[in-house]
């Protein structure tokens, strides 16, 4: 496993030769230091200081399946790891397992924390999505696909809030924009760009505006101000998933 420089695209050094393929990952700074998190194929855990280049704790045999996402709560210690068939959170400050959030025969997609913390939001297999209070872990609010008799859900529903929590965005043909507070909707956009399928969708910065990826790997923009206004981006290539910033790490 070698860090690498997104500025220059060259190498800095070796942190670790683990020997098996890693399935996740995360970077975040945790009390002036970064750390990297890794899941691997074994079920395994691995975190490292990325300053020093040790190993902080490595975990064997930490859940049934590999880990698919990683998500780590801004606000505190906890992290939340997920893999195919529960979603899971751990106590960072001595790698312990805190307790299982989900666990169902319908598998989860993907479950992370909210920008600032306060929620967490889990996506299941069946296009169904859960929101929980990240404090006390009650579910407060639930979305399940409509269908008619005898129509199967489309899997991969996804959800985006902004970076003060105020504001979410759900989905998977269409967009949803709902206000955290009231939990009531803003407006809907069902533009026939959506209707194949969304893979992922971010809001820009601190702005109203998101961006939105199909299942055709075409990505546009929008402004939840005005849903009825969707542009395509001009791109020359298709996008299998959306990009990730991370501003905390000038150095990368």
């Amino acid at each position: 496993m070698t860090r690498l420089s997104l500025r220059t695209h060259k190498r800095f050094w070796l942190l670790a030769r683990i020997g098996i393929a890693g399935t996740a990952i995360s970077i975040h700074s945790s009390k002036n230091t970064r750390e990297l998190i890794i899941g691997f194929s074994n079920t395994s855990i691995g975190c490292y200081n990325l300053d020093t280049r040790k190993p902080i704790a490595k975990i064997l045999k930490a859940h049934k399946f590999p880990i698919r996402h990683i998500s780590v709560d801004p606000s505190s210690s906890l992290a939340l790891l997920t893999t195919f068939s529960d979603a899971t959170i751990w106590d960072r400050q001595n790698w312990s397992r805190k307790r299982v959030l989900v666990s169902n025969s319908v598998g989860v997609q993907k479950a992370s924390f909210s920008a600032t913390g306060k929620y967490i939001y889990v996506i299941h297999n069946d296009g169904a999505i859960t929101l929980w209070n990240s404090q006390n872990f009650e579910c407060i609010w639930e979305y399940c696909q409509p269908t008619t008799p005898g129509e199967e859900a489309n899997p991969g529903g996804n959800i985006a809030f902004n970076h003060e929590d105020g504001l979410f965005v759900y989905g998977t043909d269409s967009l949803t924009v709902m206000d955290m507070k009231s939990q009531e909707s803003l407006g809907q956009c069902n533009h026939e760009c959506f209707q194949c399928g969304i893979i992922d969708m971010k809001f820009v910065g601190s702005s109203k505006k998101i961006l939105v990826l199909n299942s055709k790997g075409i990505l546009y923009s929008l402004d939840i101000e005005r849903l009825d206004q969707v542009q395509q981006l001009d791109i020359d290539f298709k996008v299998g998933r959306m990009p990730i910033s991370i501003p905390a790490f000038n150095d990368y």
